[in-house]
Order: C-alpha cells, then sequence, then structure tokens
C-alpha cells in the first residue's frame, strides 16, 4: 500500500504541473492516506488547500509534517503563512522565527517577520532589520524600499 501512496503522489506532482490543482489536491490526499511519507509533497499540499480557502486543512497538513520530520523549515514557512492568513500574529512570528533558526539566509520568512512587526506588531525596529535582510539576501519586493523609507 505504501507504494501505492508514492504512486499518488507522483500522480499529483505531474497534475499539478499541467495546471490540475483540483486533481493535484485530490491525488496528494490520496497518496497520503495510503501511507506515503513525503513532506515536501505534504507541505503542497498544505498550499494547494490554502488556496482553495481550506485554511484548517492546510494547517493540518504543516503539523502532521513537524510531527513526523520534527522541526521542519518549509512547514513552518506555511504555518506562519497561514496563521498570519487567521490574523494569528504572534504565533506567525514564532513560526518564522522558527525558520530563521534553522535557515538564517531565508528571505521569505524575513520579509513576513518584517510585514508582521510593522504593520501588527508594532515593533518598527525588528520590522527594518528583517526588511534590510530581505533585501540584503536579494529579495526584491518593490513595496519593502518605501517600508524602510517610513521605518528610518
Amino acid at each position: 500500500m505504501l507504494q501505492e501512496g508514492r504512486l499518488w503522489i507522483l500522480l499529483g506532482i505531474a497534475l499539478l504541473e499541467t495546471a490540475d490543482e483540483s486533481g493535484a489536491t485530490v491525488a496528494l490526499r490520496r497518496g497520503f492516506e495510503r501511507g506515503a511519507r513525503d513532506p515536501r509533497a505534504r507541505c503542497l499540499l498544505g498550499v494547494l488547500y490554502h488556496e482553495q480557502e481550506r485554511i484548517p486543512e492546510a494547517i493540518a497538513q504543516y503539523e502532521a509534517v513537524i510531527e513526523q520530520e520534527g522541526e521542519y523549515p518549509l512547514a513552518n514557512l506555511n504555518l506562519g503563512i497561514a496563521y498570519f492568513a487567521l490574523g494569528k500574529f504572534e504565533e506567525a512570528a514564532t513560526k518564522f522565527e522558527r525558520v530563521l533558526a534553522f535557515d538564517e539566509q531565508n528571505s521569505s520568512a524575513h520579509f513576513y517577520l518584517g510585514m508582521l512587526y510593522k504593520e501588527y506588531l508594532a515593533e518598527n525596529e525588528k520590522a527594518l532589520e528583517h526588511f534590510e535582510r530581505y533585501r540584503a539576501l536579494g529579495g526584491d519586493d518593490a513595496r519593502v524600499s518605501q517600508w524602510v523609507d517610513e521605518l528610518r
């Protein structure tokens, strides 16, 4: 059954390549139901659920990865994004900080932390620090330059 699960995962990835997000979601879910264990593919399923505005289901996928694999940076990043979408800003910040504990070079985590600190947690110095780090890592979101100017 595990091999069957892995085949479903591969089918899901292939369907996503053809832009069949609905089919990809079904195939990935079936793969995990049949015992496949692939943390990147489970994160992908979470992203698909998030895009479908099924955030609790997305969160469940990221939490499953962390439970199975331990501290997994991609799952923590995606979980932070999901918490951000739900307005759970402190929880989101904690997840983004976990990502940076494993990979200080993760520009996405710096970007989201900068946004959180600037807009929701009122910690402008931390926001500036993360936005500057984001730019130093090659981040190119045009809004960041304006935000940095505002924070200085």
